[in-house]
């Protein structure tokens, strides 16, 4: 187990280099989740047809609906799921 004085010895430039690359992480599975819903939404959305596991289909342009339909393992865009 590392001690804190081993972890304080980390340059600084490499905390920003890994913390760069989660945002980027994160920001590329809410980028995925909103390029599925945004073509239903407005005026002129269009209806998305889902077919899941056992083959029943549900057509619909609830974002909502959509997003509970999607089996996510992201975490960050689990919580976008969770809180639609």
């Amino acid at each position: 187990m590392e001690s804190w004085a081993s972890v304080s010895k980390v340059k600084t430039s490499d905390l920003k280099t890994v913390n760069l690359q989660i945002l980027l992480y994160l920001v590329q599975a809410v980028t995925a989740l909103s390029n599925i819903v945004k073509t239903s939404l407005g005026p002129q959305g269009l209806d998305k047809m889902l077919v899941d596991d056992i083959g029943d289909v549900t057509i619909t342009n609830d974002g909502a609906t959509i997003l509970k339909q999607l089996e996510v393992t992201h975490p960050a865009a689990k919580v976008l799921v969770e809180l639609s």
